[in-house]
């Protein structure tokens, strides 16, 4: 995903782990660990297709405005993918 994506002024925070010895301190090891727990939890089981929804329980997830709980590299990656999965059907 793009860092630092704006929308209507608000910047979408990406998580990043800030260990210095890991990729330069730019390592997603915790957004990764998002995606796994806290937002599979939410999407597991919901209807891939039905993307509002997908993206409604994605944003509710996380709670904040900017993605800063759960890390806007975590939360947009989902509808990339599944968007992505559709285009080749």
């Amino acid at each position: 995903m793009p860092s630092g994506h704006r929308r209507e002024g608000l910047k979408a925070i990406e998580l990043r782990d800030g260990e210095k010895g890991c990729y330069l301190g730019v390592a997603y090891k915790k957004a990764v660990e998002n995606v796994n727990t806290r937002l599979a939890e939410v999407i597991v089981g919901e209807n891939a297709l039905d993307q509002v929804r997908i993206d409604e329980l994605l944003i509710r997830a996380d709670g904040t405005e900017n993605k800063a709980s759960t890390g806007a590299n975590a939360v947009l990656g989902y509808p990339w993918q599944l968007q992505e999965r559709r285009q080749w059907r």
